[in-house]
């Protein structure tokens, strides 16, 4: 086991050792002498046990990937602003494995030197402050980042923070609480093509030009705890490259009807929670590439959808706590031409 002290002796030793990864090992700390090891580029320590990071860690100038995910380690040691060669850092604390709840992760707290580290190009996540929104344009050369935290009266200067980024490729905000309303209409973002947006938004926010105009890039888009009463179809239907959509909690609507033409990239469908929706069809033509469907928890749906006759390329409809007559055993079912597996 590599929590042993004689052996964290004798790793320090290898002064030469550029990876050193002790992911899902039962360790509480890290040697304080760590930074000796003054070659690592990689330093792995994701899913254990530790709560801090010494401060020799900030010896460590040629480390590039700094992985904590799923640790404990919720700040860094002020040192961290010495570390002018990293480019990814993982940061990350799981509460909720399926994220039902919200929120079901916390990010790091952010000292100011870490808005300092120019090449940094990955941040997951950050926990979000007023200091946090407003500096954060500094990081231009981000490609991907996710944002944890986030209350109303920060998302202006978020907006124009994140519109800095011209690289930025994948991208998470998350609200400080389910019913946070978050003012997003403003992101420009035209590189953009992974995007989750766990927060309340302004009814218009969809169609708003800024959105529209950034997500024509859009592979994959996750809607969560959105709280809209007018039904987003329409809207993200503009959306010609997604081939990924998950809705939770996004609708308070009762009907969704997929229209022909729409969506022809895409390939996989996730619907969850959303207690009020009653109906969902899908007219001839829609989601023609459609390869994957998730229903889960819409407690009011208890009808099959009308039209999945007409998804041809459909191969798996996945049911997770859902009450579909005719589907009440666990285990797979043959429904039309694909498989349906109960959960």
């Amino acid at each position: 086991m590599l929590d042993s002290p004689l052996l964290t002796k004798d790793i320090l030793k290898l002064t030469y050792l550029t990876v050193l990864s002790l992911e899902n090992l039962s360790i509480d700390n890290v040697h304080h002498n760590i930074g000796n090891l003054f070659n690592l580029h990689y330093l792995g320590l994701r899913n254990t046990n530790v709560k801090l990071l010494p401060d020799s860690i900030e010896k460590l100038h040629d480390l590039q990937t700094l992985d904590l995910m799923g640790s404990e380690i919720c700040k860094l040691p002020d040192g961290v602003v010495k570390l002018k060669k990293l480019r990814h850092l993982y940061a990350e604390i799981l509460m909720d494995s399926t994220s039902k709840s919200f929120p079901s992760r916390s990010g790091i707290y952010a000292t100011k030197g870490l808005f300092y580290l120019k090449d940094l190009q990955t941040l997951k996540a950050v926990d979000s402050n007023s200091m946090v929104a407003e500096e954060l344009g500094n990081l231009t050369q981000l490609r991907s980042i996710r944002i944890w935290n986030v209350k109303e009266n920060e998302s202006t200067s978020l907006c124009t923070s994140l519109s800095r980024m011209s690289s930025l490729s994948q991208l998470a905000i998350n609200a400080s609480h389910e019913n946070e309303l978050l003012q997003l209409e403003n992101l420009n973002l035209p590189q953009i093509q992974k995007l989750i947006l766990n927060a309340r938004l302004e009814e218009n926010m969809l169609e708003s030009t800024s959105f529209q105009t950034s997500g024509k890039g859009i592979h994959e888009l996750w809607l969560g705890w959105s709280q809209l009463q007018n039904d987003p179809l329409p809207a993200l239907s503009h959306l010609k490259n997604l081939t990924f959509l998950a809705l939770q909690k996004a609708y308070q609507g009762q009907r969704l009807t997929f229209k022909a033409g729409w969506f022809l990239k895409l390939k996989i469908l996730v619907l969850r929670h959303m207690p009020n929706l009653i109906q969902v069809e899908m007219e001839q033509g829609t989601m023609v590439s459609l390869e994957e469907i998730t229903f889960q928890e819409l407690n009011q749906l208890v009808k099959f959808p009308k039209g999945l006759q007409h998804l041809m390329n459909l191969k798996l409809m996945i049911c997770k706590d859902m009450y579909f007559g005719g589907l009440k055993n666990k285990g797979t079912h043959k429904i039309h031409h694909f498989n349906c597996q109960v959960v």
